[in-house]
């Protein structure tokens, strides 16, 4: 609700600034959303996993519908292409970070691959195949990854008792479960005491010392080579864990501000037509094909966007950001209907000129 309010207050200083300084207000906008994202990650900090959707449905919704509101509006050529300019060296600023990320995520997965037999090119098969593995090369320094979602989700019996297994063999420490899900189970896979305790003293007559010496070699190599395979695997799965939460994000972004621009040409091509656009601002003829054209050439930009950065993980990762949208709109459905109707109802109805204001006569109190 703050960011609602500070919506109107920015589209008001946009049209105070004359039209030959309203560059200024472009240039700022991104400064506009870096703030207001470092608000809402401060906000919704005990909400880490819904964090994604409920940034990109509030931040990145406002100012998708922004600047398709002021390029309805503007009248100006020159304006709309420095609307689309921006927004688009944004979305290329945002491409190239996912990029630099997966870089270093797909360096990390090459040399693990050279550990394997059989190489693993999918980022979630390489995260699963490391869990699947705890039992048999426990890794430690994941107590900082949750395994529990800050909120329940709907899952199968047999994902809640895998889970249940990796918490409890105590690799990523004490994590908090959901309020729905109990459990008073304790650990069970520890190494057995007879491996870490010293053997006791034999008295016959031991090998030669040659011998000895080339198998603690060998030893000392096997434990170098599982001690580093430890070590990859735990920075497979926090890095990949953050690369996916990065991935989410960007996919939300790039979902909503291709559906914003789309959503608010055909909510202006129905207004135009009605009776009451004489009560919004320019009245009746304000909204042309031009305007409609600026708005979906930057709607069409925005899915050319989204498409590269589906076909770039695709072939990088073998991986679709799509399962994530698709996973965050079907789990997370309640939550993105009711931001998406209260602010759209309030940021499209606050231009109208007789919003708020009563129509009862006095004489019928």
């Amino acid at each position: 609700m703050t960011l609602a309010g500070v919506f109107p207050c920015y589209k008001a200083l946009y049209e105070f600034i004359p039209i030959g300084y309203r560059g200024i207000v472009i240039v700022v906008l991104p400064l506009w959303r870096l703030a207001a994202k470092q608000f809402m990650v401060q906000a919704t900090r005990e909400l880490e996993d819904f964090m994604p959707e409920i940034v990109a449905f509030t931040v990145d919704f406002f100012s998708a519908l922004f600047v398709s509101v002021c390029m309805s509006t503007s009248g100006s050529s020159k304006l709309a292409v420095l609307f689309i300019t921006a927004d688009v060296g944004i979305s290329m600023l945002e491409l190239q970070d996912v990029r630099a990320v997966s870089k270093s995520m797909k360096k990390l997965l090459q040399q693990k691959d050279q550990e394997l037999d059989t190489p693993e090119t999918n980022l979630v098969s390489a995260i699963l195949a490391v869990t699947r593995d705890l039992n048999t090369s426990p890794i430690k320094g994941l107590e900082s990854t949750r395994l529990w979602a800050c909120l329940p989700h709907q899952l199968p019996q047999s994902h809640t008792m895998r889970l249940g297994l990796l918490e409890e063999s105590g690799v990523f420490g004490q994590t908090q479960k959901p309020l729905s899900l109990t459990s008073n189970s304790q650990p069970r896979w520890h190494l057995p005491l007879a491996s870490v305790v010293p053997l006791a003293q034999q008295f016959s007559p031991g090998p030669p010392a040659k011998e000895v010496a080339r198998a603690s070699s060998k030893t000392s190599r096997t434990s170098m080579s599982s001690s580093s395979h430890a070590k990859r695997s735990k920075e497979v799965v926090q890095l990949g864990l953050q690369v996916l939460f990065h991935w989410e994000y960007v996919a939300l972004v790039e979902y909503v501000e291709c559906i914003v621009p789309l959503v608010f040409v055909a909510y202006k091509s129905i207004l135009a037509n009605l009776p009451n656009i004489v009560y919004y601002p320019g009245g009746a003829g304000a909204w042309n094909s031009v305007s409609a054209a600026n708005i979906l050439l930057f709607g069409a930009l925005e899915v050319t966007s989204f498409f590269l950065l589906n076909c770039y993980l695709r072939r990088t990762f073998a991986f679709s950001p799509l399962y994530q949208l698709a996973f965050v709109l079907e789990t997370q459905i309640q939550s993105v209907q009711t931001k998406l109707f209260i602010e759209t109802v309030l940021l499209l109805q606050y231009e109208l000129e007789h919003l708020g204001t009563s129509f009862v006569s006095v004489e019928a109190l």
